[in-house]
């Protein structure tokens, strides 16, 4: 074993100057075992351990010797510059930038596509066509050469700047990964919440859960990084690659274990009811994104062939962009932790009115067999929408549940601001999710209700027009089989703030 190591060393300071490839590694691994059966013979001739290496240096001691001894020829036109790999890297990451935007606007754009008799026109599909155009367009124009470490020779310098590209590349990737992951694990945490509730179609549970934004985010960063680590890696040579690549599949492996435990945990709570007062989704992303970037930066210098420096002050100025971005998003995203709660709510006694709507005027008519018709005004909730509104919504819900319990009214008018969109009064921007609460809430009451407008419902800091949240009233307004909203989109020749 020391004597293999030695001719190693030897072959390898021999071959220093050598272009590198896997061919030169085969030459090499000939060359050594040619040295190890040259030691063996010249042992059996009775030469000591010091004058068998002694004659092995001077017989082998060049390139040149050996080259003519093994028999082998570089061909030229196979050999790669350092100047050949910066126009290979160049057109690469041209194309990897193309193909992930386009990519990741296509995920984003066809929600509205698919959707979008609710959504949108279906004015996106030439957008999709000519985003997927544009990737055919730059794969044309960036197009190049197979280069490989199999096929081809690279000189020294070629070689040390695949070297520091593939770290550079792989560090992406992992940091790519890690990020991707945890924007994951923060949104998806309303698609599982909603899975729960049975009466929203899936594909808005998509929409509303943000998983398009989520998918998105996921192919920008790994195809962008993971094209130009597979260009990297396939200039590298294969003991390197595999080396990596079984780096970056534990990192895949701990993060999906990571993620099978928080959900299964979770999962629990929400079957048993369990109402969650803090979101272990939020956090949890946060402790994944700091927990996986030190470990796997930290276990990297393991895994490739030249570490770079990393500089600490751009590094914080990008974790504390981050954070900022999970933060922004997390108040622009919602909270869905009351969603459980809202599903168990019981439906409250009332009297079967008789309703019927006029599509033409947009007026609905309601008429009782009773001499008494009684309606419950409410006005301000103010739900909050998000983890730390999330005690406060439920006890204004409560409230309003008791209030509809003990009347028992025939008509319910809220009379504006059902939420409170208002950032860092609530911590959350958005003014959808509180609202399709509340809807579902008096969905599940069942006492028949109207409502109008108020000044915070459409703040202009708030995620959703006006218009957007019409579209979501017209999924929940009143019909011969389902719900309880008195809503129409016909709008009376009345004008006031909130018409």
């Amino acid at each position: 074993m020391f004597r293999r190591k030695f001719f190693e060393i030897f072959i390898e300071n021999v071959y220093g100057s050598m272009p590198k490839s896997k061919k030169i590694d085969t030459i090499k691994n000939d060359a050594v075992s040619l040295c190890l059966q040259k030691f063996e013979e010249l042992k059996k001739e009775g030469m000591s351990d010091n004058e068998a290496v002694s004659h092995i240096i001077k017989e082998y001691g060049t390139e040149h010797k050996l080259r003519e001894i093994l028999n082998y020829e570089i061909d030229e036109n196979m050999l790669i510059s350092k100047e050949e790999i910066e126009k290979h890297i160049s057109k690469t990451r041209k194309k990897a930038a193309t193909y992930s935007i386009s990519l990741a606007l296509i995920i984003l754009y066809l929600p509205y596509y698919v959707l979008w008799e609710v959504y949108g026109p279906a004015y996106n599909l030439p957008i999709i066509i000519l985003l997927i155009l544009v990737m055919v367009i730059s794969g044309l124009l960036n197009k190049t050469k197979k280069i490989s470490y199999k096929n081809n020779y690279f000189t020294q310098e070629a070689s040390d700047l695949i070297s520091e590209y593939h770290s550079l590349y792989g560090r992406k990737l992992i940091i790519g990964f890690i990020t991707a992951s945890a924007f994951l694990i923060m949104f998806s945490k309303t698609f599982i919440i909603l899975f729960f509730d049975k009466l929203i179609p899936f594909n808005q549970k998509i929409w509303i859960g943000n998983i398009h934004i989520t998918g998105a985010l996921f192919v920008f960063l790994m195809i962008n990084n993971g094209m130009k680590f597979h260009n990297m890696n396939r200039m590298s040579s294969k003991e390197v690659s595999k080396k990596y690549n079984r780096y970056f599949l534990r990192c895949v492996l701990y993060t999906l274990l990571y993620v099978l435990v928080m959900y299964l945990i979770t999962g629990m709570l929400l079957i048993n009811n369990e109402h969650i007062s803090v979101s272990a989704f939020e956090f949890g992303s946060i402790a994944y994104f700091v927990m996986f970037s030190v470990v796997f930066l930290g276990l990297r210098k393991n895994y490739v062939a030249k570490v770079r420096r990393i500089n600490i002050v751009k590094k914080a100025v990008t974790v504390l962009t981050v954070f900022l971005i999970i933060f922004y998003n997390s108040m622009s995203s919602g909270s869905w932790v009351l969603q459980p709660y809202i599903s168990t709510i019981p439906a409250v006694s009332h009297n079967d009115n008789e309703i019927s709507y006029d599509s033409e005027t947009g007026v609905y008519s309601i008429t009782s067999e009773e001499d008494d018709f009684k309606i419950l005004q409410l006005t301000d909730i103010h739900l909050g929408g998000s983890v730390f509104s999330s005690d406060k919504d439920k006890k204004a819900l409560d409230a309003v549940y008791t209030l509809i319990e003990n009347t028992k009214p025939d008509l319910v008018i809220v009379t504006g601001d059902f939420v409170f969109p208002l950032g860092v009064f609530s911590f959350s921007f958005n003014n959808f999710v509180p609202m399709v609460q509340f809807c579902s809430f008096m969905r599940n009451i069942g006492v028949p209700w109207a409502f109008v407008y108020g000044n915070h419902d459409t703040e202009v800091l708030a995620t959703h027009s006006k218009r957007e949240l019409n579209k979501l009233f017209e999924k929940f307004s009143y019909n011969e089989t389902s719900s309880n909203l008195l809503y129409t989109d016909v709008q009376p020749d009345i004008t006031g703030r909130s018409n």
